[in-house]
């Protein structure tokens, strides 16, 4: 109990110092995104003049040209009104339509010196004041319904963003080894998860023991897969979005898959592994001179039903997410096999069958071991 008391001090004091230089790195007195000499503020649209084809000649029949006046809400030239063309074309999937009142994302490209606006233009849609709002009805929702389990929820989430904004991906950047800089953060969130539920118990701590087991064995496939598959997970636009780099970024990819299926297979395999032990609890006060064998196949059992659920709703998320891609290259009537063989697609499918196979395992794990220690504290 106390070592892994202290393990969990020592983890969060080797995080935490990271995380404050990062944070101290970054002005959130500005509310901008900077890239080189363009400059990202948030608009308000308060005037419109919309142009039809039949109003003007020179414009395809499907075509829509708008003549906005936008106010900067955010930066140091909030309160600046620009007059800005913005033109539509509704053959194309994603139309800018503006409308008085429209918040939007203006992408403004400064001078040498940095003091002024040489060209601004609408980038898209600002979407972030709705983030927040569904955010917080989301946070409202679990802690009404939720209670305790709902502020777990909100911790574990909110850890694990903190952890990726200004630990992982800073560090990422830096060249750090994605999957050296995952590890602590997979430990920490176990560790969380432990103390949120009830502390270190006999089935708590033999599901933090599988949640590790497990998840580590789904990296370490995942890292296999990638050498033998020779995969990246990045498509043309990536890679060259990657080689035009301003601050001639070294990441390292070989541990990136690595890194990306520990995350993705951790929730899914603490659910797993937490359900388990906690059935083999359960059947150990129901029959207390239950055998070892029986507690076993009990957690056994039970956790088949938990690994099909949980590799069900990774397998639901993974379709989910290659479908436009997927839809996309159908239209071209690309093969299948072609599709399935690209890098960017088959990475996807590569990190559910590491994160499904680490999950799998971690399932009669920790069952083992929850059984045993159970059987071996009993008076019976």
């Amino acid at each position: 109990m106390k070592r892994l008391i202290a393990l969990f001090i020592l983890t969060i004091l080797t995080a935490v110092p990271a995380t404050s230089v990062f944070a101290d790195e970054t002005d959130s007195s500005q509310q901008s995104t900077q890239t080189a000499n363009v400059v990202y503020y948030m608009g308000n649209v308060s005037r419109v003049e919309k142009i039809t084809p039949n109003e003007d000649g020179t414009l395809g029949y499907n075509m829509l040209r708008q003549i906005c006046e936008i106010e900067i809400l955010t930066g140091p030239f909030e309160g600046r009104v620009y007059e800005i063309q913005v033109n539509v074309n509704y053959s194309q999937p994603q139309q800018l339509i503006m409308e008085v009142g429209t918040k939007v994302m203006l992408s403004a490209q400064l001078t040498e010196d940095g003091s002024d606006i040489a060209n601004i233009y609408v980038y898209d849609y600002f979407r972030i004041n709705w983030f927040v709002v569904f955010s917080a009805v989301l946070i409202a929702l679990l802690l009404i319904i939720g209670l305790l389990k709902g502020v777990k929820v909100i911790i574990n989430v909110g850890f694990c963003a903190l952890s990726l904004m200004f630990y992982f991906v800073p560090l990422v950047l830096k060249g750090v080894s994605p999957a050296l800089l995952m590890i602590p953060v997979c430990i920490i969130l176990a560790l969380l998860n432990t103390v949120l539920d009830e502390g270190f118990t006999i089935p708590n701590t033999a599901a933090l023991i599988g949640t590790v087991i497990g998840v580590g064995l789904a990296g370490v496939t995942g890292f296999i897969m990638e050498k033998t598959a020779k995969i990246t997970g990045l498509g043309e636009t990536e890679l060259n979005m990657l080689f035009y780099t301003p601050n001639h970024v070294d990441i390292d990819f070989s541990g990136l898959l690595f890194a990306c299926v520990m995350l993705i297979g951790f929730g899914g395999i603490l659910n797993v592994c937490q359900n388990v032990a906690w059935e083999i609890e359960t059947a150990k006060k129901v029959n207390p001179y239950i055998s070892f064998k029986k507690l076993f196949l009990s957690g056994f059992k039970a956790g088949r039903d938990y690994i099909a659920d949980n590799i069900n709703t990774i397998f639901f998320v993974l379709i989910a997410s290659i479908m436009p891609t997927w839809l996309i290259y159908a239209a071209y009537d690309t093969p299948l096999y072609e599709l399935m063989n690209m890098d960017v697609i088959s990475t996807q499918f590569f990190r559910f069958l590491a994160a499904a196979i680490g999950m799998t395992l971690s399932m009669p794990v920790t069952a083992f071991l929850t059984a045993k220690v159970l059987k071996k504290s009993s008076l019976y």
